[in-house]
């Protein structure tokens, strides 16, 4: 589990050009100062591309903090 929150904050990390600990802190990703709609796609791009899954529309809309993506990640490599 911490395995997937190390990951999953390296890619918000890396997308929005923060340091890592804002994005561990932040308790939704709309917190941090420079996301935006287009951010966040990229984050989920990158999310996709970091765990080898595909999120359909509903699921990228429900991707709006660390906990939110983290269960969407369980749910779909189960």
């Amino acid at each position: 589990m911490e395995e997937i929150i190390e990951r999953v904050i390296k890619v918000v990390s890396e997308v929005l050009e923060v340091p890592a600990g804002k994005v561990a802190d932040a308790d939704k990703f709309t917190n941090l100062e420079k996301w935006d709609s287009l951010f966040h796609l990229n984050v989920v791009l990158g999310i996709e591309k970091e765990f080898g899954l595909h999120f359909d529309l509903q699921e990228v809309m429900l991707i709006t903090s660390i906990s939110s993506t983290i269960d969407l990640i369980n749910q779909k490599s189960d």
